[in-house]
């Protein structure tokens, strides 16, 4: 989802009460849209979605047990939409090249929808105890950092970066992104472009000479 999210709820007409999958569908995109208006997970509350959809509630859980699980099912499908952005930021070719493209993807998507990146990196407070729930918020970002794990043995295969294992190399690489969007909000002025920083990164694992 983009912004056009929000937009595109402005104009909507509300939605009659009970509208089995079409309202299962609606307070999805409700709480969607207030993540990117509001920028907080905190302020996407029970209440506030049946606002924008126009039912009472009480009809949010005829098909969510509760907040906890709704934001869940949103955090699926943003995750989704997450890992479509940075494929389709993947210009092929050289390893190098895809993967300093796919780390300025994470971040314009970080910075782009602050409230949806909080949510996806357990930014709502989801109850410990639903071990359930966690368990599908994992299984939801799982694709996007094996796909970076992959980025990164491209380049070991190619010989443009050293190692035997991409995992860590990977881990560096998500800390050194996700730090940056998060330093980005408050530090702009002393941040330097992404890709200088990343290209900083991984010439700390380039071959040696």
């Amino acid at each position: 989802m983009s912004s056009r999210v929000t937009s595109d709820r402005a104009r909507r007409p509300r939605s009659p009460r009970g509208g089995g999958s079409v309202l299962r569908d609606e307070l999805v995109l409700a709480a969607t849209a207030l993540l990117d208006r509001t920028g907080d997970p905190d302020r996407v509350t029970i209440r506030g979605v049946a606002a924008e959809v126009g039912v009472a509630p009480t009809a949010i859980y005829l098909h969510f047990a509760d907040r906890d699980e709704l934001m869940v099912t949103v955090v699926e499908e943003r995750f989704a939409e997450f890992r479509r952005t940075i494929d389709e930021a993947d210009p092929g070719g050289d390893p190098l090249e895809r993967l300093l493209a796919r780390g300025e993807a994470y971040v314009e998507f970080a910075l782009a929808h602050p409230g949806h990146y909080r949510a996806l990196f357990g930014g709502f407070g989801l109850s410990l105890d639903r071990p359930e729930l966690t368990a599908r918020c994992q299984a939801a970002g799982a694709p996007a950092f094996q796909a970076l794990i992959d980025a990164v043995q491209r380049c070991l295969d190619a010989g443009v970066m050293r190692g035997s294992d991409p995992y860590p190399i990977a881990v560096a690489m998500w800390s050194t992104v996700h730090g940056y969007a998060d330093l980005f909000r408050t530090c702009r002025p002393m941040m330097p472009a992404v890709r200088t920083v990343l290209t900083a990164l991984v010439a700390a694992f380039r071959p040696v000479e």
